[in-house]
């Protein structure tokens, strides 16, 4: 994928790299596909997640990161295979490297993509103290959740924080389980404009609605990278990263 923004940041990541995002502030950002292979499929598999900030993280300014896919902590068993995006599992941890955010594992903050192969079973220990739990299933055919058969694009909200069994079926099955304490505060939305209430909310559409192409600091709106760029992240300083593999 790659990436430009209204913070003059640029780049390109994908095949296991996760990108952090936090926009406490008004904030646009062009998303490309690029075909990385000229002669074959470009096959393209991309979850986004997205967290809220309470309200006193709002207004504090936007910044991107990206962890390249060597350093996402991957846990294997027998049968299914784990990447931890963020919190704690099997002595590995993870969380956001950007300053504003709520992805913390002391906000009981734990997002997991579990790939389970045929008839393999995993178990997950219990959430943290206080946070909800919800497991999306997004590929594969049926498995037993708690030992309650459930069927593929599901969502399961979950009332016991406690252990967690997963059996699969017959088939590789994908699933994201997503668990965090609420953050207990009243906000308004719509679409990815959550503010404290439907004022805040109309006044940031309105502003979105006069300024949004004004403050683009690209020279086109769908702007990607020349071909052949390998994966990197530049800041308007000049920084750049690429990832040592």
């Amino acid at each position: 994928m790659d990436h430009y923004d209204t913070e003059r940041i640029e780049g390109r990541f994908g095949f296991g790299d996760v990108q952090w995002v936090s926009a406490s502030s008004k904030y646009e950002h062009c998303e490309m596909y690029p075909l990385t292979d000229q002669e074959n499929r470009n096959p393209n598999d991309i979850t986004q997640i997205m967290v809220n900030l309470p309200l006193e993280m709002k207004n504090r300014g936007n910044s991107v990161s990206t962890v390249w896919r060597k350093d996402v902590p991957v846990i294997e068993g027998d049968g299914w295979e784990v990447k931890l995006l963020c919190g704690e599992f099997m002595g590995r941890s993870m969380e956001s490297p950007n300053e504003v955010s709520y992805a913390r594992i002391s906000n009981g903050v734990r997002i997991m993509r579990i790939e389970l192969g045929p008839d393999a079973s995993i178990t997950v220990d219990p959430a943290a103290d206080g946070a909800n739990r919800n497991l999306y299933f997004v590929t594969g055919k049926d498995a037993r959740v708690d030992s309650v058969l459930v069927k593929s694009y599901l969502r399961m909200k979950f009332s016991d924080m406690g252990e967690l069994s997963i059996e699969n079926g017959d088939e590789t099955s994908v699933m994201w389980l997503l668990e965090g304490r609420p953050i207990g505060q009243k906000m308004a939305s719509f679409g990815p404009v959550v503010l404290g209430d439907l004022k805040d909310v109309r006044e940031g559409l309105d502003e979105i609605r006069r300024n949004e192409f004004l403050e683009w600091p690209w020279d086109v709106i769908d702007k990607a990278q020349p071909l052949g760029t390998g994966r990197f992240i530049r800041y308007p300083d000049g920084t750049e990263r690429r990832p040592d593999e």
